[in-house]
């Protein structure tokens, strides 16, 4: 099992390995500064890495906006085309109802649970 913190700004993300997937804990606010920027490399770093399925845990998640929207989508595309999948998991209502509004919930698959996400990898 791999385990790794790193704190930015703002943000503590939190990588765990499991098997053929990774989880990236998410705790912060993502408002389009720093922080953002620091999740889009730590998020680029994770694609590139040699297990491409990762479960984004967005419980310590309390705010986020466009810009973060489009760091997420991007990162999708770079697991997609690497042949993995991202899934989000444990979302506050509040983030939950961005994904809705956004009509992101057609991209993502978003679960209330990493044991449901991991679920989610396997049906792949």
């Amino acid at each position: 099992m791999f385990h790794k913190t790193k704190i930015y700004n703002m943000i503590n993300i939190t990588f765990d390995q499991k098997g053929t997937y990774q989880i990236i804990h998410l705790n912060g606010e993502f408002i389009g500064g720093a922080e953002t920027d620091d999740l889009r490399k730590a998020l680029t770093d994770a694609a590139k890495s040699k297990i491409n399925n990762a479960i984004l845990d967005l419980s310590g998640v309390t705010f986020l906006n466009s810009m973060t929207l489009g760091v997420l989508l991007s990162a999708n595309a770079l697991f997609h085309h690497q042949g993995g999948k991202v899934v989000l998991a444990n979302p506050s209502s509040y983030v939950k109802s961005i994904f809705e509004t956004t009509k992101l919930t057609l991209i993502f698959t978003i679960d209330n649970s990493i044991e449901d996400a991991v679920e989610s990898l396997a049906k792949q």
